[in-house]
């Protein structure tokens, strides 16, 4: 285990938290050591999800206008853009193992509904929510013990890391699933309320899944979720963690990286094949989500 030092954290003057990892592989894990002297780490969010285990000593978590006592075995969860920061009390030492994860490498937009409700806790934390519970206690060291063996297989670099990786990511989102419906939280005097989010938004998912190279539209989504256009944008964005229109794109998007690399089909035929008629709309919306145009895409995945 590498343990990295406060001074290895990458925070913008806005407040953003960057952490590096492969835009086709978007995990990374980071260890860090945080003694000698107490202190309180700038106020950072991040687009990316994040799981947090205590390996060593206390702190204080504060998220949003939150704060959380948190201490050895104890694992906690943060979500994409929430304000977030840790304070350690006057001479301490205290270590945490960090997960760092974008949520499409677990359900990607246009994907199957029940992989998105591996990230129910993450989401189920929004204005409109009463559940405030993020921080759960790893008695039997499940979660740690698959940490470790993460940690392990980054090192190894074998020929299945990524999916052996992926597959362990799972294995600690199921544990903190259990934990959240099971209300095993180390904050008390909380109602927990489960969120049914992902079940009253599975037919509009399966709609976007198997007509995303249609025209959709809100009013159509709204009607099959029998809720208003705001109830279900408000709900949308709480459960997935992005808009109806946005969500539809990626999922467009990620079926033209398939058709790019698995078909002889041109880009103009891919677009219009996957719902979106003007071309330059096409690159500029793909340019968007992957950092690079379809045609340098199509080359770089295709050569390999």
């Amino acid at each position: 285990m590498h343990w990295l030092s406060r001074q290895t954290l990458k925070i913008l003057p806005n407040g953003k938290h960057l952490v590096d990892f492969p835009l086709d592989f978007p995990l990374s894990i980071c260890c860090y050591d945080f003694h000698t002297h107490p202190h309180r780490l700038i106020p950072n969010y991040h687009d990316y999800l994040e799981i947090i285990y205590v390996y060593e000593g206390q702190s204080i978590l504060h998220v949003r206008d939150d704060f959380f006592n948190i201490s050895k075995g104890d694992v906690a969860i943060i979500g994409s853009d929430e304000i977030h920061y840790t304070e350690l009390p006057l001479n301490s030492r205290f270590k945490m193992m960090c997960i760092f994860f974008m949520p499409d490498l677990v359900c990607k937009a246009g994907g199957d509904s029940v992989d998105l409700e591996y990230l129910t806790p993450f989401y189920d934390h929004g204005r409109f929510s009463e559940n405030k519970n993020r921080v759960y206690a790893d008695n039997d060291h499940a979660i740690l013990e698959i940490i470790e063996k993460m940690d392990k297989e980054l090192s190894a670099k074998h020929m299945y890391c990524r999916q052996t990786l992926k597959n362990y990511l799972f294995d600690i989102l199921l544990i903190l699933l259990k934990y959240y419906y099971g209300g095993k939280t180390t904050k008390s005097g909380n109602n927990i309320r489960k969120n049914r989010g992902v079940d009253r938004l599975r037919n509009v998912l399966s709609y976007i899944q198997n007509n995303y190279d249609k025209q959709i539209s809100l009013l159509q989504l709204s009607k099959i979720a029998y809720m208003s256009p705001n109830s279900l944008c408000r709900l949308f964005k709480k459960v997935t963690g992005t808009t109806t229109s946005n969500y539809i794109l990626r999922a467009r998007i990620d079926q033209a990286k398939y058709l790019l690399i698995e078909s002889d089909l041109t880009i103009t035929q891919i677009a219009f094949k996957v719902g979106i008629e003007d071309h330059s709309y096409f690159g500029r919306v793909f340019r968007r989500f992957n950092n690079m145009s379809p045609k340098v895409f199509r080359q770089k995945y295709t050569s390999e």
